[in-house]
């Protein structure tokens, strides 16, 4: 028999229900009030879902479109507990943007309750609810390790018949994550045979959240796709399957790399053709040859078989390549050919180039007023290099030919850069998802078809256009919070697509100049300065609704940015954006310890003066990073003035790399003790250990010290209604055989009773809630035969802007 509790109901502003009492036998679904759109304020929402059978559990899945407003979860919230009450065991409380990972009850009920507060709402929630069964909990994941391997459900056998799964996988800042497939079958129609035609079963790949940021490819069938690489910040698949066949699935790797950036980069890289990095499927064409010798895959250049050759020789024809990301092209490299069969020589002596975001929506590259004609060989051998006068924003790429030699025939390079690759200037989080919709706001907006959340750059159908009438110059405005200060120098638009009533494609609008203005708090604004005129500088923006357009300006800290349109098309104002910019560059240091083959199982210590006599008892409190797949341990021990040591707290294993707070309580004690913080890694793969803000309060109550948290594990434990010291610790002692001695600016450990202790210190000013990385490398002259009861010399280098080298003993 289930368990139900009676509910009382609660009602949105609109008259939804919101909350109740729900049955597991059959799967549904549960959102916040009006999802996807802004749910209401005010609103306290409560459901209970129980199982039918006691040996039933709940499976809760939640759909990445998932946006709640941050702020630590104080004010908007959705609380998971594993029971049927709001006093049953916490199992989660969410909000930001991240959709939480599948979510399981113990038994045969959760308790679920929405809360949000009277400002800053977002779109919600949805979450499908149902009876748990082996394997459902991979369907939902997100994945922060260095690396990992993403599988179909059930992986390696079948995979199971309606599935509706996302994989999101989240890099820190300054990481590209590159996705490779191993295996893959999934069902697929034998008479559809294009890339992206899948008719039962698919996996869409999507750079950003599913929905949201731009899809990079749909595949199927038997066919392994191509190598994927995105610097996004997050990069997603979603796995849909239908109730008919079921094949093996997939499997696939992913492996995050640090991105470096030069300021000395050259914006001229090749794409990839000549390598073979672009796939076949990437390039393709209007026609190709009839005898299959001159396909588009054979356009690469320098390869010895041909060329492509359309179908018939006419200036309709063309050769495409998708380069998957939005990427700045710069140049193209083109070549002829000689037929292997004939001997005959052929190439193109001029052609046209046409640039599109989305394989829909195309312009022909201007210089000017016109229409730009390449010149291009007057032979079949020599390739010719020729430079984009502007260059410009694209990931579809075609080539038109225009006067041609005997006929066409054409192999090619494409050449340029990512946006990233400049010094600061990464993608705030509007292309992505990242950035949700409640931090982009705007003067007005047409209906909620067209709202300020639609101004996405690439990923949105159609973009932000504010309320009808006729707008004076300045006088409407489109804002996006960052959420924190950031270093901002660019920012790229588009123009949008939309009009009245449901039509998409009735006014393609866009802003032909605009100014932009910046603060700090959101009050107090100042505009971009034009240098040469003292006055706010005029953007040049976009002369086509679909190519995005790239202005830089000097580096400026903000946190809110806003675009005032000037002069728009004459189908009115239309805006897609996006902000670059950078981490602000903090003066903050902290303790950082990075996984390699040399630090493999070596400890690195910090390790506190002696703490008097009969002191205490203390809470020690502290910041943390525990990440990556080095099976990194950090360990919290109290060593007497005999060296001998005792285990306090301890934590293994990927945290993920955002910084969490850790704290234990320093017993009393009546002899002198030291405390130590330790940190090691099982291998020397990828991974990290960071510390900062340690301090030892006497005004933390111990109930608050010891407060169960999933963020760390106390290892200690005391008599009820004990203090705790150290003889009731009964731990066993850790032998050290060696270990590294590590004392750094950004660690200030305080003793706020009689005593003061200066262990680590530095002067600190905070810039900006984000930390700056500090990089820490050892070096020992002697490391493998250290006496025994010895410690090693140990050079330590901290590099944070200045370069100081410390040796210590």
């Amino acid at each position: 028999m289930s368990l139900y509790l009676s509910l009382s109901l609660s009602f949105s502003l609109s008259g939804e229900v919101c909350g109740g009492t729900l049955d597991a036998s059959d799967a549904g679904y549960i959102t916040s009030p009006g999802y996807p759109l802004e749910y209401p304020p005010h609103q306290n929402c409560q459901w209970v879902i129980t199982a039918p059978e006691p040996s039933q559990r709940i499976v809760l899945n939640f759909n990445p479109h998932f946006e709640l407003e941050r702020l630590d979860c104080r004010y908007d919230f959705i609380e998971i507990r594993d029971g049927g009450s709001d006093s049953a065991e916490l199992l989660g409380k969410h909000c930001s943007n991240i959709a939480p990972p599948a979510i399981i009850s113990s038994g045969t009920a959760l308790h679920i309750k929405f809360v949000s507060d009277y400002a800053h709402q977002g779109a919600g929630f949805s979450l499908r609810y149902e009876i748990f069964k082996t394997g459902s909990e991979f369907c939902f994941r997100n994945f922060t390790s260095p690396s990992g391997v993403i599988e179909s459900p059930g992986f390696p056998d079948k995979y199971p018949h309606n599935l509706e799964c996302s994989y999101i996988i989240i890099t820190p800042p300054h990481m590209d994550v590159t996705l490779t497939f191993l295996t893959f079958d999934l069902e697929n129609d034998p008479l559809l045979s294009g890339e992206g035609d899948c008719k039962y079963d698919w996996l869409d790949v999507w750079d950003g959240l599913p929905q949201v940021g731009p899809l990079i490819g749909r595949y199927c069938g038997t066919k392994i796709p191509p190598e994927i690489k995105s610097s996004s910040g997050l990069l997603s698949l979603s796995f849909h399957t239908d109730m008919a066949v079921a094949k093996d699935g997939f499997s696939a790797r992913y492996n995050m790399t640090h991105k470096e950036v030069s300021d000395t980069f050259h914006c001229s890289t090749a794409f990839g053709l000549e390598s073979g990095k672009i796939s076949d499927d990437q390039i393709s064409a209007s026609s190709s040859f009839y005898d299959g010798r001159w396909s588009p895959r054979q356009a690469r250049l320098n390869n010895i078989d041909n060329a492509w050759t359309p179908s018939e020789d006419s200036p309709k024809e063309y050769i495409q390549v998708d380069l998957h990301f939005l990427k700045v092209l710069t140049g193209i490299a083109t070549q002829g050919a000689v037929s292997k069969e004939t001997q005959k020589s052929y190439y193109v002596s001029t052609f046209k180039l046409e640039v599109s975001t989305n394989g829909e929506d195309w312009m022909t590259y201007r210089y000017g007023k016109n229409h730009k004609v390449f010149h291009a060989n007057t032979d079949p051998y020599e390739v010719v290099l020729n430079r984009i006068p502007q260059p410009v924003l694209a990931r579809f790429v075609r080539i038109r030919p225009q006067v041609w030699k005997n006929g066409i025939a054409l192999r090619f390079e494409l050449y340029g850069c990512q946006i990233i690759d400049a010094p600061c200037s990464e993608m705030q989080g509007l292309l992505s998802g990242l950035l949700p919709d409640a931090q982009i706001s705007a003067s007005s907006a047409r209906d909620m078809l067209w709202s300020p959340g639609n101004a996405r750059l690439v990923g949105s159908h159609s973009g932000w256009f504010p309320g009808p009438g006729q707008p004076l110059a300045g006088e409407e405005w489109l804002q996006v919070d960052l959420g924190v200060p950031k270093t901002v120098g660019g920012i790229i638009t588009q123009g949008a697509r939309g009009g009245e009533g449901t039509s998409s494609t009735d006014n393609r609008a866009f802003v032909r100049k605009y100014r932009m203005a910046h603060s700090l708090d959101g009050k107090d604004w100042g505009f971009v300065m034009d240098s040469k005129t003292s006055l706010p500088k005029i953007f040049e923006g976009n002369t086509h609704y679909d190519t995005p357009e790239l202005r830089r300006f000097e580096e400026t800290l903000a946190q809110f940015i806003r675009i005032y349109p000037e002069r728009w098309s004459p189908a009115g104002i239309g805006m897609r954006v996006e902000i670059l910019g950078c981490d602000v560059p903090d003066l903050n240091s902290y303790l950082y310890i990075e996984a390699n083959p040399k630090t493999e199982r070596q400890r690195a210590r910090i390790l506190s003066p002696m703490v008097g006599p009969d002191t205490g008892p203390l809470c020690l409190l502290f910041s943390y990073q525990l990440w990556g797949e080095a099976q990194g341990t950090l360990r919290i021990l109290l060593r007497d003035a005999h060296h001998k040591e005792t285990l306090l707290w301890a934590l293994r294993g990927d945290q993920g790399p955002v910084w969490k707070e850790g704290r234990t309580i320093l017993p009393r004690s009546p002899k002198e003790f030291q405390v130590v913080m330790e940190g090691f890694f099982d291998h020397g793969t990828k991974g990290h250990i960071m510390i900062d803000n340690i301090h030892m309060s006497s005004g933390t109550p111990l109930e608050e010290c010891t407060r169960k948290s999933a963020d760390y594990t106390n290892m200690g434990g005391v008599p009820g209604g004990s203090d705790p010291t150290v003889d009731t610790l009964a731990l066993p002692l850790i032998p050290t055989l060696w270990y590294y001695l590590v004392a750094a600016g950004g660690a200030l450990i305080l003793l706020a009773v009689s005593i003061l202790v200066r262990a680590l210190c530095c002067h600190r000013r905070r810039l900006a809630a984000k930390k700056s990385q500090l990089s820490v490398s050892y070096h020992t002259s002697n490391p493998v035969t250290a006496a025994p009861g010895t410690e090693p010399v140990l050079t330590v280098r901290l590099d944070n802007h200045g370069h100081q080298t410390y040796a210590l003993c």
